[in-house]
């Protein structure tokens, strides 16, 4: 496999993770505290706000990596 094609598969992966985790953020946000587990408490923003995080960095890091795919 070359670089370029690793490269690309990296890139998806990241983006498609970051995605999930930007859209798991927002469904927790929006979901009823019946649905939730227990262990998460009150602290249901805090983990959503952390997901969102990590959604966004794994997102930015997918788009970087896409870009230096492109710079060869």
């Amino acid at each position: 496999m070359d670089k370029k094609t690793s490269l690309r598969i990296a890139s998806i992966a990241l983006l498609i993770h970051g995605l999930m985790e930007i859209l798991g953020a927002f469904i927790l946000t929006l979901a009823q505290s019946e649905a939730l587990p227990k262990s998460l408490g009150e602290n249901i923003v805090f983990w959503a706000t952390i997901s969102a995080i990590y959604g966004v960095s794994r997102f930015i890091a997918g788009c970087e990596v896409w870009m230096m795919r492109k710079w060869g």
